[in-house]
């Protein structure tokens, strides 16, 4: 089964803001900048889904993919994280190629 980026996203932030969310074996309290992979790897997987559901003509699904994207999109910039999660993004397809 293929892993939910977009559900650990979700609680990673959740965490974040209850200031719950520690990385690291020392628990050190996270910093915005330690949600930026799972966050890129949840726009990445999210435009890839939509890309399909559009592609197999699956619409309402699509619209769901769809809403997810702009509900991440409003916590990346709310977290003021845009450019890092771009550069995240861009880094993941040139070390894919």
């Amino acid at each position: 089964m293929a892993i939910n980026y977009f559900a650990q996203a979700q609680q990673q932030v959740n965490s974040f803001n209850n200031s719950a969310l520690f990385v690291g074996r020392h628990g050190a309290k996270a910093t915005k900048q330690s949600l930026v992979p799972v966050l890129a790897q949840a726009k990445t997987q999210l435009q890839s889904e939509l890309q399909k559901a559009v592609g197999r003509k699956q619409f309402e699904y699509a619209q769901r993919v769809c809403d997810d994207l702009v509900a991440l999109k409003v916590v990346i910039d709310e977290l003021e994280l845009r450019r890092d999660v771009s550069y995240a993004q861009a880094q993941a397809v040139t070390r894919r190629r």
